[in-house]
């Protein structure tokens, strides 16, 4: 059987651990528009995201409910072109105002001559330097993430990802987010090394009261 690195599969997690949540600016519900690029060793990665972020009732706003829905198109140096779709739900909280943490579940299904199906569950923490209130809002952020790959034979990767972005206010409901960072997998199973790479995006982000 055709075996392909761990690599593919944690960029799907990274990205998906990258997208811009916050319940921010007293708004009840955050809605972006996002474009991912990725460079790895042996693949690429060009995809569309869609999120949202709704603030849970009666939580004292430090819970907020999480969703994805992603496409994009996986091109692997030594193998063919592959169609991703993605779906993703989860959890926030707010630890502080400007520190969150979020966990998140994501099912992939990558098409390709053999069909296979990737299973994840992320958590980042999230610090901004300055309040999203403000027209520049900085922050880092780290995450790690385990996967479950099944193209046959099954297998489990472990993400570790590092990554700083800037939000940046147009008005009072509209925001453009710009994000970069790094990461490295390993396959916990198959002992396969190491693959490091980074990654880019550019969210338009829209504030709902």
């Amino acid at each position: 059987m055709r075996t392909i690195h761990a690599l593919p599969f944690c960029l799907i997690t990274l990205l998906a651990a990258s997208s811009a949540y916050a319940i921010d600016r007293n708004a009840d519900m955050i809605d972006a528009f996002k474009v991912d690029g990725a460079s790895y060793r042996n693949s690429d990665y060009v995809g569309l995201r869609i999120t949202g972020e709704n603030k849970v009732a009666d939580s004292s706003e430090q819970w907020a409910l999480l969703a994805a829905l992603a496409v994009g198109q996986l091109s692997l140096d030594a193998g063919p072109e592959m169609d991703a779709i993605e779906v993703g739900i989860g959890l926030k909280y707010y630890l502080t105002s400007l520190t969150s943490i979020s966990g998140m579940g994501h099912y992939t299904w990558l098409e390709d001559v053999l069909d296979f199906e990737v299973g994840a569950f992320d958590l980042s923490l999230k610090q901004r330097l300055i309040s999203a209130s403000r027209p520049i809002s900085p922050y880092f952020k780290v995450g790690t993430g385990i996967q479950f790959v099944d193209e046959g034979d099954s297998y489990k990767v472990l993400v570790l990802s590092v990554s700083a972005g800037c939000d940046v206010m147009m008005n009072e409901s509209m925001a453009f987010v710009f994000e970069a960072g790094i990461s490295e997998s390993e396959d916990l199973d198959k002992g396969s090394d190491r693959e490091d790479g980074f990654h880019l995006g550019i969210a338009m982000q829209y504030y709902w009261e």
